[in-house]
Formats: C-alpha cells, sequence, structure tokens
C-alpha cells in the first residue's frame, strides 16, 4: 500500500473514531438498538417483523416495562411460517380478510 492509500484509509476511519466517542450514553443505545432493528430481516418475502417487534418488546422489559404495558400483535400465519406452513398468497389473504371482502363490495 502506498502513502496515498494510508492517508485515505486513515482519513476514512477518523471520522467514524470520532463520532462514536462522542456519543452520548443515550445515544449509544439509541445506535445499538437501531443496529440489532436493521440486522433483522424485515422484508416481506423472507424476513420476519415479528422477531423485530419481539427484540424490541425485550428491550423495553429489560428497560423495566412489564408485560401489561405491551402486547405484541402478529398475524395467525406467523406461527404456520415458522412451522414450515402457509404460501404467500395465504398469507396475505389471512392478514386482512375484510380487504377482499372491500374490493368485492364494488370499491
Amino acid at each position: 500500500m502506498n502513502a496515498s492509500g494510508i492517508c485515505l484509509l486513515a482519513v476514512s476511519v477518523v471520522p467514524h473514531i470520532a463520532i462514536a466517542q462522542s456519543l452520548t450514553p443515550e445515544q449509544k443505545v439509541l445506535r445499538e438498538v437501531y443496529r440489532e432493528l436493521v440486522e433483522i430481516n424485515t422484508t416481506d418475502s423472507a424476513g420476519d417483523t415479528t422477531q423485530a417487534a419481539r427484540a424490541m418488546a425485550a428491550r423495553l422489559k429489560s428497560a423495566g416495562f412489564s408485560d401489561s404495558d405491551m402486547q405484541v400483535i402478529f398475524p395467525r400465519w406467523t406461527e404456520e411460517r415458522q412451522s414450515g406452513g402457509a404460501a404467500q398468497g395465504k398469507r396475505r389473504q389471512e392478514a386482512d380478510p375484510a380487504a377482499g371482502a372491500h374490493r368485492g363490495a364494488g370499491g
């Protein structure tokens, strides 16, 4: 690696280190929470938003909230999906059965 490559590396790393060192304790926790959420795959095709909701519920619980203060709500197909069932089309129909009825009513 030549001198300009080393300088470029140093310039790109130093700001990140400086930012991380200047964060308040609250900002550090926020970054941890954000990182945890970003690392959970929540895409519609293969992700699991329930996992993200449960992770946030666990954080709230560890912060002192009781189970009665929160409720993780998820569609019925989530349990089927975790056990290896429910195809994509069936999943969408079950998530909002009223939507199909509304469309059929001329709207």
